[in-house]
């Protein structure tokens, strides 16, 4: 049995969720600290973490050194996925199960390094770009897909001509700037943009370059290539799936990096709630846990046994924040908006469910991007937390109160994430204020597939949105109109030319101080219409077994073919 600990609210609201496996864990950390320790055959064994250098994080335990020597070969790493991958190609969706398995499998030209705080080679060897900022040449690895034929330039010049610039929302401003691509040199890529994008090799660093004699010709939604039988170049391919239950990937025997990857497999195991998922870990049955999939609380008390530990996770900045369907009538209504940003609670949210693991956002614009973020706009003075104010906006909004509710509304969240408890916190929230509000919660694919098809089933959806370290990449796709109906876009379908324009000139502009001027005024315009409600700028932990290596140096879902096992 199950005791529940619950977070009261001071209004009076309980939350539970986060807290409701406490008990059991510390029933399983008696068992793991026996069984997991020193048992080399045991799944999900025992493996390792280091921080990087001045990395920061909060909520659980983190080891301060990294005490391992050379890596090792050999092992198989078992990781907890919160869902099926769906699909499993990364250039179609940010979705979590989908990015961390897809990029074991796809690779991109260059990864971003965190400590270069820059672009690093992968399937580019080598670059150049002319003075003029418009001619980018990239020179390429000899490398094999997995179905034995070369990687060649037509494939680059395919995947991003084809799938991401169609269909990737954070690649879209880079494939706006595109005017042609060359690919007449099978080992060498050129790309003539229309317009300097300063950001342009950063995009690139979330571009898996696919095959395109598996892809060309068909829906890149639904190749099987995309689902359940990927064709790459990366350190890892598919080998059996048992929907539901795990993703067996095996090392790639032809993998084009020498001595790479130290593992010889991965088991990505579905565990579909998150006390599953948490017990699971304590228990050493999986050894690793995405900062995307454990919540900071849990982090808190499954890192207080000694069995797992905490370790700052490699995202660029990124920010939890509410989308208002802006062609549903209530949420529509900017009073609707306004009021429903007061009511709820940031501070209560951050301290009690994020676990302090970052801070109240201020604006549309994460203040981590100091360059672009705009200081004068703050939604802490903007928005406090004022249920009272709330209820007036509500009523002169046309919805009052007359003994029942002033109207339903659905918050749309993916089941078994982290984000599940906050929208069972905001619900609550909300209710306080005279709104019904219920949380839907269904599997992540499902979720995704209701909040970015136009126009959206969903009042309120519930998501984190990396900054991919540039506006342009990571913030502009939550407002510009081209983004409409694209995953992992615009999902509040707001369509307005003034903040477009502002966006584009942004992006154009050769400088950081050039590209601020036109940033810092569309936050303005963002902080008064509010199709977005910032709620957290969030710096979280993944939770691993003390004895893995090798993940953290790469930003976002890591460089697999690095990883090992002690």
């Amino acid at each position: 049995m199950v005791t529940e600990r619950w977070i009261r609210h001071p209004r009076g609201m309980r939350l539970g969720q986060a807290a409701r496996i406490a008990v059991s864990l510390l029933a399983v950390a008696v068992l793991a600290a026996a069984c997991s320790s020193s048992d080399p055959e045991q799944p999900g064994a025992a493996q390792s973490v280091s921080p990087q250098p001045g990395a920061s994080g909060s909520g659980g335990q983190t080891e301060p050194a990294d005490p391992a020597g050379q890596p090792v070969t050999g092992g198989t790493l078992v990781i907890g996925l919160q869902s099926d991958p769906s699909p499993l190609n990364p250039n179609l969706s940010t979705n979590g199960p989908t990015q961390q398995i897809g990029t074991m499998i796809y690779e991109p030209l260059m990864y971003f390094d965190n400590a270069a705080a820059g672009p690093k080679p992968v399937l580019a060897k080598s670059w150049d770009v002319s003075k003029d900022g418009l001619t980018y040449t990239f020179k390429l690895v000899n490398a094999k897909f997995s179905d034995g034929k070369p990687m060649t330039s037509a494939d680059v010049k395919y995947t991003i001509e084809e799938v991401s610039a169609k269909s990737f929302a954070p690649f879209a401003p880079a494939a706006a700037a595109i005017k042609s691509i060359e690919d007449s040199d099978p080992h060498t890529v050129v790309v003539h943009l229309k317009n300097a994008f300063g950001p342009f090799l950063l995009s690139l660093t979330r571009v898996w370059i696919l095959p395109k004699h598996v892809f060309e010709g068909t829906d890149p939604l639904t190749n099987p290539a995309s689902t359940d039988k990927p064709v790459g170049t990366g350190p890892f391919v598919l080998d059996s799936v048992t929907r539901g239950d795990r993703w067996v990937l095996k090392r790639n025997p032809d993998y084009w990096q020498q001595g790479r990857p130290y593992l010889d497999g991965i088991v990505g195991k579905v565990v579909p709630d998150a006390q599953s998922a948490t017990l699971a870990l304590a228990a050493g049955e999986i050894s690793y846990l995405s900062s995307q999939v454990i919540s900071p609380s849990d982090v808190e008390t499954v890192t207080a046994s000694g069995n797992v530990v905490a370790h700052p996770d490699s995202f660029a900045p990124n920010m939890t924040q509410l989308f208002f369907n802006m062609t549903r009538k209530t949420t529509a209504n900017k009073d609707v908006r306004h009021a429903i940003g007061m009511a709820i609670d940031r501070q209560f949210l951050l301290t009690n469910l994020f676990q302090n693991g970052g801070q109240v956002a201020k604006g549309n614009f994460d203040t981590r991007l100091k360059w672009a973020y705009n200081s004068e706009v703050d939604f802490d003075k903007s928005y406090p937390y004022d249920p009272e104010k709330a209820k007036q906006l509500l009523d002169t909004a046309g919805f009052p109160n007359n003994g029942g509710s002033r109207f339903s509304l659905t918050i749309l969240v993916e089941g078994s994430s982290r984000f599940q408890p906050v929208a069972e916190a905001i619900a609550s929230m909300l209710k306080d204020v005279g709104i019904d509000a219920k949380v839907s919660a269904p599997e992540a694919s499902v979720a995704t597939k209701q909040a970015f098809e136009k126009p959206g089933d969903f009042d309120l959806y519930l998501q984190s949105y990396t900054t991919n370290w540039d506006p342009a990449l990571g913030i502009a796709r939550a407002y510009v109109s081209s983004s409409i109906g694209k995953t992992f876009g615009n999902a509040a379908g707001y369509s307005n030319p003034e903040a477009d324009k502002l966006f584009d000139e942004g992006q154009a502009a050769p400088t950081e101080e050039e590209r601020a001027v036109p940033y810092k005024k569309v936050q303005t315009i963002l902080a008064d219409d509010l199709p977005v409600m910032p709620l957290i700028e969030t710096k979280l932990n993944d939770v691993v077994s003390p004895k893995i290596h090798g993940l953290w140096y790469a930003a976002n879902w890591g460089q697999w073919q690095e990883a090992w096992s002690e």
